[in-house]
Formats: C-alpha cells, sequence, structure tokens
C-alpha cells in the first residue's frame, strides 16, 4: 500500500517546479523570441493590408498580403506609398511627390525617393506621427520603427473618419490578437524523471539554478520554498517580459497536469485490474487524497506569501502615512508659524502706518506753521521795503542800484568783489602787500549773474508811477566798458531775454495803459537826445541835420527840450523802430578800454498824458532814461585828437553832476545846474520834482579797482542826498478851464491893445 502510494502520489508543487525547471530557463530565449517575432509579423502584416486598401497599387507595385521585413522594405523604400496614403489620409499633406516611370522604380535616383521619405518624414512630424529614421528602410535598418509609424498613420485615419473630435493622440505598440493558441510543448518526461529519482535513479543537473543542486522531487517543498524558484527565474528577465513570460509558464503547467493526471489515471487502472485484495481497495480519490497534503501545502506556501505581502504593502503603507502625515503637521506647524509671522508683520505695519501717519500730521502741521511764518515774514518784508520806499519817496530820496559786470571772454577771473550780501557789496583793494576791505551799502546790489528781468522787476514799481502823474528819471553811472549801455538798451544782438531796461519799461507802460483803457486814456509820445561835446543833437531825425536845441526847464508841458523831435507811439514794436534809430545815429568809438565805447551821454524821454474818465482830471508824466557816457583816463583809454576832445567834455559833464551832487548832499542854496548840459537836462529830476534811480556799473578787473573804488564813493554820496518828496503832476477839471479862461481873456486884452494901439497911431 505503502509503494503504492508512493507510486501514485501526484503533487502539483511537484509539477510546478518541474515546469520551472524544464522551461523556465528556455522561455526567454526560445518562447519570447518567437512570441516577438509572431507580433512583429501581425503588426506588419496588418500594415501592410492598411496600406494595400488604401492606396493599392502605385507605379505598378503592390505589397504582399503577408510581406516579410525584406517586401516590407523595398515596397516603401521609394516612399510614393507612404506619400500616398499621408495625401489620402491628410489630403495635400505631401505636395511634392516624385514618381518612377517603370515599374521597377529604376528611374529613381536615391537622392529623388530619398527626397520622397524626407517630405514623408516632415509632414507626418508636423501631423504629431511617431517618426522613423530614412536610414530604417535600407538593408539592416529598424523596420519595426516603420511599422509603428504606418500603424500611427492608419489610427490617425481612423480618428479623422469618425470626425475628429477631441486630441488625438497616438496609443503607442498595440499587441495583435492570437491568430491560436501558443504550441506548448507536451511531454510527460519530468514527471517519469519524477518517478525515475523515486526508484533511486542519480539526480540530475538543473541549468536553471545557479551551481549543481542535487534536489528530490519529494522533498522539494520541504528543500527550498516555491517562491525562490520563481524568484530564480525572473530574476534575469526584463520586467516587460515577465506577462509573456508567465503567460507562457501557466500554459504549459496546464498541460503538464493534464498530461500527468491522464498517466496516473492509465496507472491507477491498471492496478485495479492486476493488483492484490491490498490495492483493490486502493482507489482513485485515495491517490487524489495522497495528492492532497502537498497541494495544500503549496497553497499555504502561497496564501503565506501572498499574505506576508500584503503585511509588507500594509506596514509600507502604514509608514508612507505615517511619513506624510509627519509632514504634513511639519508644513501645518509651519503654516501657523507663518501665519503668526504674517499677523506680527501686518500689525508692526499698522503701527508703522500709523506711526508715519502721525508724524506726517505733525511734521504738516509743523510746515503749515513754518509756510505761515514764512508768508507772515515775507509779508512783513513787503511792507517794510513798501514803507522804506515810501519814506524813501517822502525823503526824495535817490535810489541807487549797483550792478557788477560779469567778466568778458578772455579776462581772468580775479575779481576784486570779495562779498555781496543784499544791499552790500564789499571791495577787496591791495594795499601795502595786503588785502585790504572797503564796504559800501546801496539800496540793491547785483551780482554777475543776474539777469536783466531781475534788474527790471526791482525799477517797475518806479517806472508805473509815470501813469499816475510822477516824474521819474533812472540813469546808468560808471566807468567806460562797466554796462551801463547793457542796462538801459541791452546788446548789439539783442533778444527778447536781453532787452534793456528801456525797452521793458515802455513796454510795462503799454501794457498798464491797456489794463486801465476803462478809466484811464493815456496818450504816450517820446523823445531821444543826446549831448555830444556839449550839444543837444536830436537822435531821431532822419535828414541828417544837426541843428542846435535849446533846454527850457520848468516848461509847463514838461518839454525841457520843445524843439526835438516828439513822435506819438501806441505799441512796442514803434519804441523798437525808434531806438533802433536813435542807436544807429548816437555816436560811438573804439578805445583802449572798449570797442564800442559810447562819445556821448543819451537820453530817452518818455512823455504821458492821460485823463481820467470819472473826473475828467488830467495828469503828466515824464521819464528821463539816461545812458551816461562812461568816465575814462585818458591814460588807460589812449584816445587823442576828436576822442581825446570827447572825453574831456565827457568828464567835464560828470564832475559837473558831481558837483551838483555834492551841493546838494550839503544842501546848499545855489546848485551850479547850468555847469553843464547833462546837469541843466537833469535839473528838473535832481531838484526835487521827479523819483530818481540811478545804476551804478563797476567792472570786477583788478587793475580798475582804482575806478571801482571812486564810482562806489560817488555812488554812495548820491544816496544821502534828500530831494524832497516828488510832486504830482494833476489838474482837476475846474482848473483847467479856469486857465483856458484866464488864456482867453488874456489872448483878448492883447487884442484889444492892439487894436486900440493900432487906431490911436494911425494918419488922421
Amino acid at each position: 500500500m505503502a509503494e503504492a502510494a508512493s507510486l501514485f502520489s501526484l503533487s502539483a508543487a511537484a509539477v510546478v517546479e518541474d515546469v520551472l525547471r524544464e522551461h523556465g530557463c528556455r522561455l526567454s530565449d526560445r518562447d519570447l523570441a518567437s512570441r516577438r517575432t509572431g507580433e512583429a509579423a501581425a503588426r506588419r502584416n496588418e500594415a501592410a493590408g492598411w496600406l494595400r486598401r488604401t492606396v493599392g497599387a502605385v507605379a505598378g507595385r503592390d505589397l504582399p498580403e503577408e510581406p516579410s521585413e525584406e517586401e516590407f522594405r523595398l515596397g516603401l523604400r521609394n516612399g510614393q506609398i507612404l506619400c500616398s496614403a499621408l495625401n489620402r489620409v491628410h489630403p495635400g499633406a505631401v505636395q511634392k511627390v516624385v514618381t518612377a516611370d517603370s515599374v521597377d522604380g529604376a528611374a529613381l535616383s536615391a537622392f529623388q525617393y530619398f527626397e520622397n521619405v524626407r517630405n514623408f518624414l516632415v509632414a507626418a512630424q508636423e501631423i504629431g506621427l511617431p517618426c522613423f529614421e530614412a536610414s530604417d528602410l535600407e538593408q539592416g535598418g529598424k523596420n519595426a520603427r516603420v511599422v509603428n509609424c504606418v500603424l500611427a498613420l492608419k489610427s490617425y485615419g481612423d480618428w479623422k473618419q469618425c470626425g475628429g473630435t477631441g486630441l488625438w493622440k497616438y496609443g503607442g505598440n498595440l499587441k495583435p490578437s492570437a491568430s491560436g493558441k501558443s504550441l506548448v510543448r507536451k511531454n510527460s518526461e519530468p514527471f517519469r524523471r519524477c518517478q525515475s529519482m523515486n526508484e533511486g535513479e542519480a539526480p540530475y543537473e538543473d541549468a536553471g539554478f545557479n551551481g549543481d543542486a542535487h534536489l528530490d522531487c519529494g522533498d522539494m517543498s520541504r528543500s527550498r520554498p516555491l517562491k525562490m524558484l520563481v524568484s530564480a527565474v525572473l530574476s534575469d528577465k526584463r520586467p516587460d517580459e515577465v506577462p509573456q513570460l508567465l503567460e507562457s509558464m501557466l500554459g504549459k503547467l496546464v498541460d503538464e497536469f493534464e498530461n500527468r493526471l491522464k498517466s496516473q489515471n492509465e496507472l491507477v487502472k491498471a492496478a485495479l485490474k492486476n493488483g492484490t485484495d491490498s490495492t483493490k481497495c486502493f482507489s482513485k480519490s485515495k491517490v487524489l487524497v495522497e495528492a492532497t497534503p502537498n497541494f495544500s501545502e503549496r497553497k499555504m506556501d502561497t496564501s503565506e506569501i501572498y499574505s506576508k505581502h500584503k503585511q509588507t504593502k500594509k506596514e509600507a503603507s502604514g509608514k508612507v502615512a505615517l511619513k506624510q502625515h509627519s509632514i504634513l503637521q511639519q508644513q501645518s506647524k509651519h503654516l501657523e508659524d507663518l501665519k503668526a509671522n504674517l499677523q506680527t508683520t501686518r500689525a508692526g505695519m499698522e503701527f508703522i502706518q500709523m506711526k508715519y501717519s502721525e508724524d506726517l500730521n505733525i511734521l504738516g502741521r509743523h510746515l503749515f506753521s513754518l509756510a505761515h511764518a514764512a508768508s507772515g515774514y515775507h509779508k512783513v518784508l513787503e511792507e517794510n521795503r513798501k514803507l522804506y520806499n515810501q519814506v524813501q519817496d517822502l525823503k526824495g530820496s535817490i535810489r541807487v542800484y549797483c550792478r557788477i559786470r560779469p567778466f568778458l571772454p578772455g579776462q581772468v577771473s580775479s575779481s576784486t568783489v570779495g562779498c555781496i550780501d543784499d544791499g552790500n557789496i564789499t571791495i577787496i583793494t591791495p594795499k601795502s602787500g595786503k588785502d585790504g576791505r572797503k564796504s559800501f551799502s546801496f539800496n540793491k546790489v547785483f551780482g554777475p549773474s543776474s539777469t536783466q528781468d531781475e534788474v527790471f522787476l526791482d525799477t517797475q514799481p518806479l517806472i508805473r508811477s509815470v501813469l499816475d502823474g510822477y516824474n521819474v528819471c533812472i540813469f546808468a553811472y560808471g566807468q567806460t566798458g562797466s554796462g551801463k549801455t547793457f542796462t538801459m538798451s541791452g546788446p548789439k544782438n539783442m533778444t527778447e531775454q536781453t532787452q534793456g531796461v528801456n525797452y521793458r519799461a515802455l513796454g510795462d507802460l503799454f501794457n498798464l495803459a491797456e489794463k486801465r483803457k476803462g478809466t484811464f486814456v493815456y496818450d504816450i509820445a517820446v523823445q531821444m537826445i543826446e549831448i555830444y561835446n556839449e550839444q543837444v543833437r536830436d537822435l531821431l531825425i532822419s535828414d541828417g541835420l544837426n541843428k542846435r536845441l535849446e533846454i527850457r526847464n520848468n516848461s509847463q508841458n514838461g518839454i525841457n527840450v520843445p524843439d526835438a523831435s516828439l513822435v506819438r507811439v501806441a505799441s512796442t514794436m514803434d519804441v523798437m523802430e525808434l531806438m533802433n534809430i536813435g542807436h544807429r545815429n548816437r555816436t560811438v568809438g573804439a578805445t583802449a578800454l572798449n570797442d564800442r565805447s559810447s562819445r556821448s551821454h543819451s537820453c530817452l524821454t518818455v512823455h504821458v498824458q492821460g485823463k481820467d474818465l470819472t473826473s475828467g482830471n488830467i495828469i503828466r508824466g515824464c521819464m528821463h532814461l539816461v545812458d551816461l557816457a562812461g568816465s575814462e583816463r585818458v591814460d588807460k583809454s589812449e584816445v587823442t585828437g576828436e576822442r581825446l576832445k570827447e572825453a574831456q567834455h565827457i568828464n567835464k559833464s560828470l564832475s559837473a553832476l558831481g558837483d551838483v551832487i555834492a551841493s546838494l548832499a550839503q544842501k546848499n542854496a545855489h546848485v551850479p545846474y547850468r555847469n553843464s548840459k547833462l546837469t541843466q537836462l537833469l535839473q528838473d529830476s535832481l531838484g526835487g520834482q521827479a523819483k530818481t534811480l540811478m545804476f551804478v556799473h563797476i567792472s570786477p578787473e583788478s587793475d580798475a579797482v582804482g575806478e571801482t573804488i571812486s564810482t562806489l564813493k560817488f555812488a554812495e554820496r548820491v544816496s544821502t542826498v534828500e530831494l524832497g518828496a516828488a510832486r504830482l503832476n494833476k489838474e482837476s477839471g475846474e482848473v483847467k478851464e479856469l486857465k483856458e479862461q484866464v488864456f482867453s481873456t488874456q489872448n483878448s486884452i492883447t487884442n484889444e491893445r492892439f487894436r486900440i494901439g493900432a487906431k490911436h497911431y494911425s494918419p488922421l
């Protein structure tokens, strides 16, 4: 009985082990290669069939139904079939297809069919198909990539036929459907080998294991676990080979079980027919029961492996979950810290903003108080200036403005001016090898960088008083070349920015008269004369005749030179034209100190007569704008002949002006106005009937420091003169009527006397 049991015991584990020993090592070499070859052939046949259905015969050439790799390569080598198929699926994809003239395609050169293949590959790549290399169509190329590209084109064509909705994407290599069940070797050799081993035959050597393995079929399960056999078989296989290998092994295992069961059934039948009584009671169920423990044991091993794998997976999942939980907790903690930092930062920013707002408000209030104080200071300063000017007007003081000429191009910038502070100026004077300093005070001091506009703004209120009925006199004094003509008239090439006081004063008068035209009507006239060698000449004549003019002071209409041309002007352009005429007629000459030295005193006189439209009052104003010729030292100016005579007359008239200023400063009873034509012309202005301003000009050069000191001393003496309040030239309408009546009565009396006298002396 034991012998029978030993003979007919069937172990499932032994069958599995035998199959693994027999076929485990050969599957990867034989079955896998066979399977791959079959799959490649099936894919190639599928691609060839689709090309036959799509394009048919091209150039008399057609692909076989089941082509070999060589036939498939040669059929597609010239690229015509590929280009035709692509144009059928995607019309116009390949614009140019080079065709063959003969059936065998001999007319195509290698370059021509390469052009077809290249055009196909470019179009396929634009569509998104998996491409191949042109060398794959040559001998030894990778035929599988060509097949894969054709099948992708087939998939793209099917997608377009279905409407082409969505995004097309090729799924990759698809396994062809199996045409039949894989052939599995059917034999009972492992079973017979197991039986022979049980009977005492020598063990065999298995090539599927490392080293010599002397294994007995009966105790295989006890000597080595089944999983080690499976691991040994699959250890050197790639991941993509494992499914195919397992599929093949399972098929062989099923066949082996069938063969062994069939053989064992035959043995059982023979034993039951010819055996003893003890063997007759042996049944098929007994055999199956004998096989059950080993199978159950193997099944338990498999279950144990599965449970262990499941447990390991569960533990790994638990570890991963624990790690993720830990990471999540850390991230949550970091997030809380970030939130806390954000709250702290936000609170800090709010505090900073609040503090900034408070500081800004405090600064704003402080700035407002400073601005208010500054505004008050400027108001007080302006009021002080107005009061000072009023005091000056009441005193009749002559305002003195000092202007420093900038260095001319090419001059050495060694200035004698030490300091300028509003109305004070300090001059550096070399004295016994040391620098001495002398300070002078005036109403205003303009530095070398002062502009014409800045100079005029300080004189503007004085000039505007002409329209209110006051006489005004502005004259420029200084040595030759110190910038007097530049201040009064401007440079030779004049611009709007470089216009002098004369142009700006008249322009301002016209603007102010235009603003007052609703209440006053003004009549403005201009005279322009020069005093050349103690002769008064009219600069506005155009006939070239220089007749001598007389100066008449204290005239009722305010015109001291009645014989000079009096031209009415209505705009600034009229004034500019007249002044250009006057400048052309004025006498100038070149000296060693100045190439455009004025050789005469010029005077631009503006006569203004206005009528108040409300009261009818008449006001008269007169403004003298005098550009004095520069005082000069004959030894420095190097003048001779006529220029020497001119210099002597200039210095004499300026000396007479100094005598008049000295007499006025000392308040002498007699003032020598008639010593020169210049002082006689300025008598009305210097005699207390006008508001007077003098521009004193100095040069900054160190070699002119003597003339600079002398000029500043003269200007300082002028500033001490008090002329008394200026007189307002205003007549009411009644006074005017009375004067007209008196004038008419005087004319009537004169006429009557003339008539009576004529009658008395008439002959009888």
